[in-house]
């Protein structure tokens, strides 16, 4: 598997190929950009040229006058005007130009060999267009020459031929493309720097946090894994370290539980093996003596029982992947509820009035789950009410949920113990596992809701579960 910090620096350089794509890009577009200045100048020149030939082309039938053409030259009010424009006849004299001011130099003389070097003057002798760029004689400028037939009927009389110095266009382009060499070659520089310092400052964060983690992995859970940084990798740390934490409370609540567990079962355990040895002592004692003792044996082993039940239904609770899930009623599971733990009351002289509305409220759960947290919360109500007392069960519309409240008229729960109630194997009742309001918590909860002791009041105490009405989670 390629390392976090390579794959980092693999991404980080790709982006930065793609940003230096763009003066490869640029250079592409200024190539572009000179042909068509290029072709935007020809473009100019051949319209020049086209003027002058239809302006020296003779009459039909009349030969070719090459003072016209040098008429036309004295007549332009830029004599050393660009382009330059010669005159060349069919036989190869240069019989005009431009660019020369004494009217002695009008003389006509053979065309220099370089126009002969070059095809587009045979090209417009032939009738055609030509063009061509090429350095001056000497290897001066580059000049654009471009040439156009002087036509007498359909012959060809002369060639009309213009030059032009490209040095305007091709200095512009040239120093365009200097710039965005330096261009390219300073993104590109600055590229590299902006990458490394960008993969220090993610992969030395990335480095001390794996550290710190694979520390806290080994066993050592006192180090730190909050980075202290107001950034992403900051936000990611802190996150590492609220999880670590949560991680050693819980690993912290295993061992207890398992200490917890350990004491539960010891003394039952114990008294077992006191009665077995008792029991082995005395084969041939009085039955009522070994009936009793079993009946010991017998109500441990029940204790024992009870306390794994409770704990795999505490643990089912807890487990959000847990099934069971279906839609039921839930106002007709508080009446059989209720129902369940009415003659228990009854015989101890407790009134257990249920306040729930009529007709059925469906609701999306675990419905064994929600019987048992209601049968712990009666069950504890009903205990610690003297007889007299009342017990009330009430079902009302809270928000976009239901709200069961369980109410007692018993001495209530003592100061100390408000807070520690809902804690495994906590209990302020004889005989009690401790268990009880802890899986009525984690069974609200279970379900999106809350499970709360309400403000003590003069008589009683109050729990209330509060319950969305909507499915939990399967």
């Amino acid at each position: 598997m390629v390392p976090f910090h390579r794959r980092l620096w693999l991404r980080v350089l790709f982006a930065n190929i793609l940003i230096l794509s763009v003066p490869y890009f640029a250079l592409r577009a200024a190539r572009t950009y000179e042909r068509h200045l290029l072709a935007l100048l020809e473009d100019g020149m051949i319209h020049q040229g086209r003027a002058v030939a239809a302006a020296i082309a003779p009459e039909p039938g009349r030969p070719f006058d090459p003072a016209k053409a040098r008429d036309l030259f004295d007549r332009m009010e830029e004599r050393w005007s660009v382009p330059r424009i010669r005159v060349i006849t069919a036989g190869g004299l240069l019989v005009a130009d431009s660019k020369v001011d004494e009217p002695a130099a009008y003389r006509e003389r053979p065309a220099p060999p370089a126009f002969w070097a070059g095809r587009e003057v045979r090209a417009a002798l032939e009738g055609g267009y030509g063009a061509q760029a090429r350095l001056e004689p000497g290897g001066g400028r580059m000049l654009l020459h471009i040439a156009l037939p002087v036509r007498s009927g359909s012959a060809v009389a002369a060639a009309v031929c213009l030059s032009q110095p490209t040095t305007r266009v091709m200095d512009a382009l040239r120093s365009f493309k200097a710039l965005a060499r330096w261009i390219f070659l300073a993104t590109g520089a600055l590229a590299l720097i902006v990458t490394a310092l960008l993969t220090w400052s993610v992969t030395q964060p990335i480095g001390a946090l794996v550290r710190r983690s694979e520390a806290v992995a080994a066993g050592n859970w006192d180090v730190s894994l909050d980075l202290g940084r107001h950034s992403e990798i900051g936000a990611l740390s802190r996150a590492f370290q609220a999880m670590k934490e949560r991680l050693r409370e819980h690993l912290a609540g295993t061992r207890r539980l398992a200490l917890d567990l350990a004491h539960r079962f010891k003394t039952p355990l114990t008294s077992i093996r006191g009665s077995v040895d008792i029991l082995e002592e005395l084969k041939d004692a009085d039955p009522q003596a070994r009936a009793r003792f079993l009946a010991n044996i017998r109500q441990d082993a029940d204790r024992m029982n009870d306390l794994l039940n409770r704990l795999l239904l505490l643990a089912r609770a807890e487990d959000p992947g847990a099934g069971g899930h279906e839609t039921f009623d839930l106002a007709a599971l508080v009446r059989q509820t209720a129902e369940r733990l009415a003659p228990a009351a009854k015989a101890k002289g407790v009134a257990l009035v249920v306040e729930v509305p009529e007709g059925p409220l469906p609701f999306g759960g675990i419905p064994d789950l929600l019987e048992k947290a209601l049968e712990n919360l009666l069950d504890n109500a009903v205990h610690f009410t003297h007889g007299g007392g009342i017990v009330r069960v009430t079902m009302l519309p809270e928000g976009d949920g239901v709200a069961i409240a369980v109410a007692d008229t018993g001495p209530g729960v003592p100061e100390a113990d408000r807070e520690k109630i809902f804690s495994r194997f906590h209990t302020t009742r004889p005989g009690g596992n401790g268990l009880g309001l802890a899986i009525a918590r984690a069974a609200a909860e279970r379900h999106g809701g809350t499970l709360v002791l309400s403000p003590r009041s003069p008589g009683g105490e109050e729990f209330v579960m509060a319950l969305p009405l909507r499915s939990v989670q399967s």
